[in-house]
């Protein structure tokens, strides 16, 4: 699999979080195997503005989009500000 391809499923996989397609609930097995921790860290490492622009969207709900800025540790405080942006 290529990097864009890799990025494009870990997009797909938030996306599908922020709908709340995907929950802890309903799919265990994307928390208990990290896969949407690990794909919230491949976009902070390789699509960060992708990911920022996420966060500051107010289409999401916020609570979930905590949850996904509390998964950056590359970007934590960019990922809090964005979080902030829908607020001003």
């Amino acid at each position: 699999m290529t990097d864009q391809r890799r990025i494009a499923v870990a997009r797909d996989i938030v996306t599908e979080y922020l709908r709340g397609e995907i929950d802890p609930v309903r799919n265990p097995e994307m928390f208990n195997d990290d896969i949407v921790y690990f794909a919230v860290a491949r976009l902070d490492r390789h699509d960060t503005d992708w990911l920022l622009n996420q966060l500051a969207n107010p289409q999401w709900p916020q609570q979930t989009r905590a949850d996904i800025a509390a998964m950056m540790p590359g970007h934590y405080a960019e990922g809090q500000a964005a979080l902030d942006a829908d607020n001003r």
